[in-house]
């Protein structure tokens, strides 16, 4: 396994490889948008050498992509989707 570790960043260890949040686009809307709600894009190669991008938040299911546009495309639809008020 390889970690692709983005500058800026720490990455730790899981059972599908290391991972390290996504620095390389910080300037990325998506990407601060994403970040004021809690979410990390993290970059990892699987033990099949397969380039992953994952979102990451807290304990919650993390989306997995094959790339970043698709990863960041996700997002944004995500973040343009309804948002759940709670109170």
């Amino acid at each position: 396994m390889t970690a692709i570790l983005e500058p800026h960043s720490t990455g730790s260890s899981g059972s599908t490889g290391s991972r390290a949040p996504d620095s390389a686009g910080d300037a990325d809307p998506v990407l601060a948008e994403a970040r004021t709600l809690g979410f990390e894009l993290a970059t990892y190669e699987s033990d099949a050498g397969q380039l992953i991008f994952e979102w990451r938040r807290g304990d919650e299911p993390r989306p997995q992509f094959v790339t970043r546009r698709v990863a960041l495309q996700w997002m944004q639809e995500f973040l343009a989707g309804p948002r759940l008020r709670v109170g």
